[in-house]
């Protein structure tokens, strides 16, 4: 899949999970609508990229970040103009999101910085950084922390590239699980100290 599709299938998720919240998909329409819909959604939101003022109120193209383990911090514009991933602030986002213990910061998915943007935003946390719990994890390092917790999946989305663990100073992990579904862009679960959000398929725990 490339970069492009990756945010292309995302945005398409969260359109029809956001923009258009009457619906009540699989069940009040048929397939066909459900198709022509999409198709719809995608001549609004899509030219040949993710154009920002087509895509208004679902994503800013910002975020802004706190590492829990160093507290290092970013502050930075993801998207161009044109609603493309800036090539030089996603080393950046690689680099953040690096394994803590490796230090290897391989590319991470466009789609989950669509995604952590996209629940930040309708949330309106505003000036709140994420707090970034885990992101990329080395499969060394998620051996290790499987053993010693079994809610880490040994085929983790985190080493995959495609999985934040975050939370929010001064909204409650409850909201950010209830936007993170409402937004459909791949999993969400549920823990005691962050909401773990990956895009990998639709799914709740």
């Amino acid at each position: 899949m490339t970069r492009r599709e990756m945010i292309l299938s995302l945005v398409m998720g969260a359109a029809a999970c956001s923009a258009f919240p009457d619906l009540s998909w699989g069940s009040k329409i048929g397939k066909t609508s459900i198709r022509k819909r999409r198709e719809t959604v995608q001549q609004e939101l899509f030219g040949p990229a993710v154009a920002l003022e087509k895509a208004r109120g679902l994503y800013t193209g910002r975020l802004s970040l706190v590492r829990r383990d160093t507290r290092e911090t970013l502050l930075i514009s993801y998207l161009n103009a044109k609603g493309e991933m800036d090539p030089a602030a996603w080393k950046k986002l690689n680099q953040f999101f690096r394994c803590p213990r490796t230090g290897k910061a391989p590319p991470i998915s466009p789609s989950l910085f669509l995604l952590l943007d996209g629940v930040h935003r309708r949330l309106d946390a505003r000036q709140r950084p994420l707090i970034l719990f885990s992101g990329y994890r080395s499969p060394a390092y998620n051996r290790q922390l499987s053993r010693r917790d079994r809610h880490v999946a040994r085929n983790s989305y985190h080493v995959k590239g495609m999985a934040a663990d975050v939370a929010l100073n001064g909204i409650r992990l409850s909201e950010i699980r209830d936007a993170a579904r409402d937004f459909c862009g791949g999993g969400v679960g549920s823990y005691d100290d962050f909401v773990h959000l990956d895009v990998g398929p639709v799914r709740c725990w």
